[in-house]
């Protein structure tokens, strides 16, 4: 009896911890879309400057990919290696906090269903629309 108070202590508490961390990458979110509208305004603004244009109306999810293409310093016609897309997720999303394992192996799963180590363009738009419409 004890031993299972124990258990549901402890999941209790991972559950608490883990709504905590999900708003937390809820708030952080909206920082991150304020520097890529940002960084779209400036892109812009030079485009223009050069007489060059540039592609717009990429959606919130796209931008964030191609945020984390740029940081990984991968092209943007290339799919992020798992470890680059780990590190930048982990920047962005949790302020260089480390991705709790089992996440991280949740999330290969969801991301990486060939086991490529590869996340595409694609699969991250499926995962993150899937994310936000969960509303955790």
């Amino acid at each position: 009896q004890d031993a299972q108070e124990k258990k549901l202590e402890s999941i209790e508490a991972a559950n608490l911890e883990t709504a905590q961390k999900l708003e937390t990458m809820d708030a952080q979110l909206g920082e991150i879309k304020a520097l890529l509208q940002a960084q779209a305004e400036l892109a812009a603004a030079e485009a223009a400057k050069k007489g060059e244009e540039i592609p717009t109306g990429l959606d919130e999810e796209e931008q964030v990919y191609q945020a984390m293409q740029r940081a990984a310093g991968v092209a943007t016609d290339q799919p992020l290696k798992f470890t680059d897309f780990t590190i930048a997720f982990e920047s962005f999303f949790l302020k260089g906090d480390d991705l709790a394992p089992e996440v991280k192996r949740g999330m290969k799963i969801a991301l990486d269903r060939e086991n490529k180590n590869r996340v595409s363009k694609l699969s991250w738009i499926k995962f993150y629309r899937a994310w936000k419409g969960s509303e955790l």
